[in-house]
């Protein structure tokens, strides 16, 4: 969208500076989620064990 600005003179570095930062803001978000997401099976997955574990003493 910024390309066109001052003939890309202007725009074109606009437009790469928008690019890296919405590529960062991207990656950090990508990698929270990631981190959530690994954290919660983690813990399914303990609840799961001990759940077997219950059922395996009766």
């Amino acid at each position: 969208m910024l390309t066109p600005l001052g003939g890309g003179t202007i725009g074109d570095p606009l437009q790469r500076g928008v690019d890296v930062i919405t590529t960062a803001w991207l990656q950090d978000k990508t990698n929270e989620i990631n981190d959530t997401a690994q954290a919660d099976h983690k813990e399914t997955y303990g609840a799961r064990i001990q759940q077997l574990r219950e059922v395996g003493q009766d």
